[in-house]
């Protein structure tokens, strides 16, 4: 029989989210964020059985800020939880009961190929590091600022005009989304 941590570690990973979308929006393509309401269940110790929604929210808040297969996206928040059914089921071996809730999550979820802005927080002679969103990391590779050049800790290139471009700390700049690597429960952008 799993363990209570592995129940977590597989309700992260997706494997036990039994996510069922019932609706999804995109309206905001230009942040990247985007809705998402699902059907899941929580497993809550009885302890928790006197007040389920606030074991719900106690197991939701694990999710916040980690990258879901599942959802496809970095859970950002999460609003409306409700209880589906207050009976639960229970496995042998196991003190936890399973509660079906619905719950709507904000993502974020960037897309190849879209464009993004961020702010400039690390400057090296291979790479260029970005902040968005306030908290998710953007890296672009010395390979491709191959028309630019690294000097006094920015890097630099002339545009048509002749006129000097500098990318250094603290610039906002956008950034053609690349690739997303996924490791652990975190996102890396790759521009």
């Amino acid at each position: 029989c799993p363990s209570i941590e592995k129940l977590i570690r597989d309700l992260r990973n997706g494997a036990h989210f039994r996510v069922m979308p019932t609706k999804g929006t995109n309206t905001d393509r230009v942040s990247h964020f985007r809705t998402v309401e699902c059907a899941m269940p929580i497993f809550l110790q009885p302890s928790r059985l006197g007040n389920i929604l606030k074991g719900a929210e106690e197991q939701l808040n694990l999710l916040l800020f980690t990258y879901s297969k599942t959802l496809r996206g970095v859970i950002v928040s999460y609003s409306d939880v409700k209880v589906k059914s207050f009976k639960g089921k229970m496995f042998q071996g196991l003190s936890h009961v399973e509660i079906p809730i619905s719950v709507k999550f904000l993502l974020y979820s960037p897309s190849i190929g879209s464009l993004i802005s961020g702010r400039v927080n690390k400057v090296g002679p291979d790479f260029l590091g970005l902040i968005t969103e306030g908290v998710f990391n953007i890296s672009v590779a010395r390979d491709r600022l191959s028309e630019w050049i690294y000097s006094d800790g920015a890097w630099k290139k002339k545009n048509s005009e002749k006129k000097e471009i500098v990318v250094k700390s603290g610039v906002e700049i956008d950034v053609v989304v690349l690739g997303i690597r996924k490791e652990e429960k975190n996102i890396f952008i790759e521009a």
